[in-house]
């Protein structure tokens, strides 16, 4: 995110993973709630439940991280607009099931959380906020799906989408010009999901 003079005050990683990729390959199997003691058994059976709906309903899986915000733009709407555009940008990849590994400073978690990420849970166990050493702040592993954004923020959902959709196709086409659109691949998301009442 750029200010008018294009200096950049706020980013955010997001990386693409197939539905295949092996858990030991997604960033969040090194967090420290995946190492801990008591609560390494409830993430790993968690993170098998996310990755086997993005098998079964044959999308990606999205990890989001990383989140920088300059000392500018905190307290402002940045870590807003950050989210807002992470679920435009799973929606025109084709739909994704999403994981983030995010703070609880600058009100990240709770945002995300307004907006439709839960905890990723077992057996109706949710798994906890926790201790990060490396990054010295607590953390939450969240997990959010590209068709359950939170309807109050429908209007601006759809304003970064119209413009994510114009850059990621830009991607899509020069990266796979042979696959179908990633509308096309929503609206077979949205199709399939309508047989996962579980999910719903």
């Amino acid at each position: 995110m750029e200010d008018a003079s294009g200096e950049v005050k706020a980013c955010v990683r997001a990386q693409v993973h197939h539905p295949t990729t092996d858990a030991s390959k997604l960033g969040v199997y090194k967090s420290a709630i995946a190492k801990h003691p008591e609560w390494q058994g409830t993430f790993s059976q968690a993170l098998k439940t996310e990755m086997d709906l993005a098998r079964l309903l044959q999308i990606p899986m999205l990890e989001v991280g990383g989140l920088a915000l300059h000392e500018s733009v905190r307290g402002t709407s940045a870590v807003l607009k950050l989210v807002i555009a992470i679920y435009g940008l799973a929606k025109n990849v084709g739909g994704a099931v999403g994981l983030s590994t995010v703070t609880t400073r600058h009100g990240a978690s709770s945002i995300l959380r307004r907006l439709g990420g839960e905890s990723m849970s077992h057996s109706g166990i949710a798994v906890p906020p926790y201790y990060d050493p490396q990054y010295r702040c607590d953390m939450e592993v969240l997990k959010f799906y590209s068709w359950k954004p939170s309807l109050r923020h429908e209007a601006r959902f759809a304003e970064v989408q119209q413009f994510t959709t114009q850059e990621v196709s830009k991607q899509w086409q020069t990266s796979r010009p042979a696959e179908r659109s990633p509308q096309i691949h929503e609206n077979a998301l949205a199709d399939r999901v309508m047989t996962l009442n579980a999910y719903a």
